[in-house]
């Protein structure tokens, strides 16, 4: 037993040498390869895991849902061969990216195309209408209780239903949804919320943190009164906010099928933040105030490099992220999550820069 034990330790040192550190070796060699990241992405990567394992029996991929800020941390170091956020690269994380893929170079495709849904639980209430502006002073804690005149006055003839104070939920750590989330309150109703665009909750006293999405769903259902932003994928039975896009009673958005490609199809690409010709950042143009369009989606990355320390390792993630860009994997983005597929020359470009992992 003993002999077993200090073999089992010396097989997870030594797997945790090297430049790609805790990745391992995958193909022939077997052991897994890791990725880490977003958690908007966690039932899509097991989705991807999933098919791909069955098509390459010899290989074991691993993901760890650990948030976009921690996923891009790890890749950097060295310990994720690959990761997944829901923001490009940027600032001194970008550089650092750059350092770690050479001599290769950096590869970061969008893969995951969704929407942050807000789930509220209110009472009996099936669902209900705000504009961008309330929303922003919920958030913010300005608005405190579901009987404020704004929210009643949006909600007609089911105002008198509304009461209790607001719970706000929010994801602890870095996390990509938080950035996008607030992001969409920057841009839509900057006069209202100053607090910018963060990976880190931005408003110190107003809410309570979690640390998954499953834990914000225990959280949601649990707490009369809650309120919170979550992936679609996520969402299931919760009851939605629809955002009003104008004066009417009828101008409200839902989350629907297809607002996020389309945002990422009339969006620019991000050329400061583009270090190879294997990148595609984008700067989201989400369409805040266009009549029914859904404006709280977000683009999720996955960043790899061309080159790696084994043949074995560069081809699992080859594999991998060529399985999750292509037709299969997109289809199976759609189906099981809600996800809007890449399509036409996005989906081509994202295909050929993932075809550069050797």
């Amino acid at each position: 037993m003993v002999v077993l034990v200090l073999l089992a330790l010396a097989a997870f040192v030594l797997s945790a040498c090297g430049a790609s550190s805790s990745t391992g070796t995958s193909g022939e060699g077997g052991g897994s390869t890791a990725g880490a990241g977003s958690t908007a992405q966690e039932r899509v990567q097991g989705h991807w895991t999933e098919e791909f394992e069955r098509e390459e029996p010899s290989v074991k991929l691993a993901y760890d849902a650990v948030g976009s800020g921690a996923g891009r941390q790890r890749f950097i170091a060295g310990d994720a061969a690959y990761a997944a956020s829901d923001i490009p690269l940027e600032g001194a994380e970008l550089q650092r990216a750059v350092k770690r893929c050479e001599p290769g170079q950096l590869v970061e495709v969008p893969a995951y195309l969704s929407k942050i849904f807000v789930p509220v639980h209110v009472g009996h209430v099936a669902f209900l209408n705000l504009t961008p502006e309330t929303l922003a002073k919920v958030f913010e804690g300005k608005i405190t209780s579901w009987s404020d005149p704004e929210i009643r006055g949006a909600n007609q003839p089911i105002a008198k239903r509304l009461n209790g104070p607001i719970r706000v939920i929010y994801p602890a750590g870095e996390s990509g949804t938080t950035a996008n989330f607030t992001a969409y309150l920057s841009e839509a109703v900057p006069n209202v919320w100053r607090h910018g665009s963060s990976e880190v909750w931005p408003v110190p006293g107003v809410g309570t943190s979690v640390d998954s999405e499953t834990a914000m769903l225990k959280a949601l259902n649990a707490r009369e009164g809650t309120i919170a932003f979550i992936d679609a994928s996520w969402s299931g039975p919760l009851k939605p906010v629809l955002i009003k896009t104008g004066s009417d009673v009828g101008d409200v958005a839902v989350p629907n099928h297809g607002s996020s490609i389309t945002t990422l199809e009339n969006s620019p690409e991000a050329k400061k933040l583009k270090k190879s010709p294997y990148m595609m950042p984008f700067d989201l143009e989400r369409g805040y105030g266009e009549r029914g369009t859904y404006p709280i989606v977000f683009t999720s990355y996955l960043i790899a490099c061309t080159a790696y320390d084994s043949d074995e390792e560069a081809a699992t993630v080859r594999g991998l992220l060529s399985h999750a860009v292509g037709s299969r994997g997109q289809e199976v983005a759609g189906t099981e999550t809600g996800a809007d597929p890449l399509i036409g020359d996005l989906q081509k470009r994202a295909e050929a820069a993932v075809a550069a992992i050797e």
